[in-house]
């Protein structure tokens, strides 16, 4: 099971949580619909070594995070849009990766380490797997912002109403909302 970083519209949220316009997105998630084999070699160097010095960053920044980075598989691939993370591996875009700053790459691998720290693999249950999600990346982005890890990828699910929050409690919000 994967758990994705991505934009969807959740059309039974009351208030505007969402960005409302794809011109409010970061140009990453444009640039994650370029297939692979348009990418040379040089190229995807480049983004596993960008990958490498955003981990190293944690490391030195926010050593909990950079530990569990260090620890975990890295996939570059275009099977996902953004990121994502199946407990052992955290798979990234090459397209998404290439088009974001390295303070927003550093928030990319937070954001995944998250994911596995908090177990949202294994706490899903028989929850919806993408409510789930959205959930999580609510919870969690929440978090890096607040403690200042990275800076935050324009567009991605945030919303302070959520502060403080467990997953499962965004999760059974967002299901009343429906």
């Amino acid at each position: 099971m994967l758990i994705e970083v991505r934009i969807k519209e959740l059309p039974f949220m009351s208030k505007n949580v969402l960005p409302p316009k794809t011109q409010d997105l970061h140009p990453a998630f444009e640039a994650g619909k370029k297939p692979m084999d348009q990418f040379a070699k040089e190229e995807l160097v480049d983004i596993e070594d960008r990958l490498r010095v955003a981990t190293m960053s944690l490391l030195m920044r926010h050593e909990f995070f950079g530990i569990i980075a260090l620890k975990l598989g890295r996939k570059i691939t275009t099977e996902v849009p953004t990121a994502a993370v199946d407990g052992r591996t955290i798979f990234y875009n090459p397209g998404f990766v290439q088009a974001l700053s390295a303070k927003e790459l550093i928030f990319l691998v937070a954001h995944g380490v998250y994911h596995c720290v908090f177990s949202h693999f294994l706490r899903r249950g028989f929850r919806d797997p993408k409510l789930w999600n959205y959930a999580g990346d609510y919870v969690i982005n929440y978090l890096l912002y607040r403690d200042k890890i990275g800076t935050t990828i324009k567009g991605v699910l945030f919303d302070e109403q959520f502060k403080d929050m467990t997953s499962e409690q965004v999760y059974d919000i967002m299901m009343k909302e429906q």
